[in-house]
């Protein structure tokens, strides 16, 4: 092994092993199984597990999604975690060391660590498990539950146009309420505003130094597989700022991509 004993924490899956495989072979239909957790010490029950991620569904290796029950939730109160599978990445450390470098400069940014994942008693992979960005996300930052988070969640989702909200993003909190009327407000006034009148509108409406930061730790890590997806757009319900968050970040600090141009994204 190149691990040293106990280098890492295990994640049992108990499962029935048709239904994962199942989900495996139709990765696109986002359904969930029935699967027994143990972690640490502890013992999670009735878990849903489906199989998550955009074009890495395809791939050999798939990543995951857990979401445990409301009355037992994960370590840290959570009710879902992500297992990256990291398929690109033969490092295993370029997600983890972006999101990190995000964290350090005061970006607001998941939390990640790496685990290895045994399905039904076998080594399945080593895997990053990474924070969901959910409710108990915004709690453990001291960020009101009632603020929102949109995902740029399809390909295209670069603020062109309100009129593409409704089909390229999801509204991931407040739970209740799926209004997206203040994403579409901020995309028309992008759109429309004036060259001379942008640093006065993004001081008033962005958390405008992380806002900086974030776009030049993308530079720096060479993240190009974002700002047409993979990040979040918080509006802050106590400052009724917005706030650009990283996401999926497994496709930086990769050589492969430097001739890459940032035009796509």
């Amino acid at each position: 092994s190149i691990l040293p004993p106990n280098a890492l924490e295990v994640l049992n899956i108990e499962c029935d092993i048709e239904k994962f495989n199942s989900i495996y072979t139709n990765y696109s239909e986002n359904e969930y199984i029935s699967a027994t957790i143990r972690y640490e010490t502890k013992k999670w029950k009735k878990v849903k597990l489906r199989v998550r991620g955009d074009s890495s569904r395809k791939l050999k290796k798939k990543s995951l999604k857990l979401k445990f029950p409301e009355t037992k939730p994960f370590l840290g109160k959570a009710q879902a975690i992500n297992l990256n599978a990291e398929w690109y990445d033969k490092s295993y450390l370029s997600q983890y060391l972006s999101s990190y470098l995000m964290q350090e400069n005061g970006v607001i940014c998941f939390e990640s660590k790496h685990c290895i994942v045994n399905l039904n008693g076998e080594f399945f992979g080593i895997y990053l498990m990474i924070e969901n960005v959910d409710e108990d996300f915004l709690t453990k930052r001291g960020i009101s539950k009632k603020s929102q988070i949109f995902k740029a969640t399809k390909d295209g989702a670069s603020c062109n146009d309100p009129n593409e909200v409704n089909a390229l993003w999801e509204k991931k909190t407040p739970k209740k309420g799926s209004s997206k009327e203040d994403l579409k407000l901020l995309i028309h006034e992008l759109n429309t505003l004036q060259v001379e009148e942008a640093y006065a509108f993004y001081k008033q409406h962005f958390d405008y130094d992380q806002l900086l930061t974030v776009v030049a730790l993308n530079i720096l890590t060479g993240n190009k597989s974002t700002y047409y997806h993979n990040y979040y757009l918080l509006k802050n319900s106590k400052t009724d700022k917005w706030t650009m968050l990283p996401w999926d970040m497994d496709k930086t600090l990769h050589t492969d991509l430097l001739d890459l141009p940032y035009s796509r994204s």
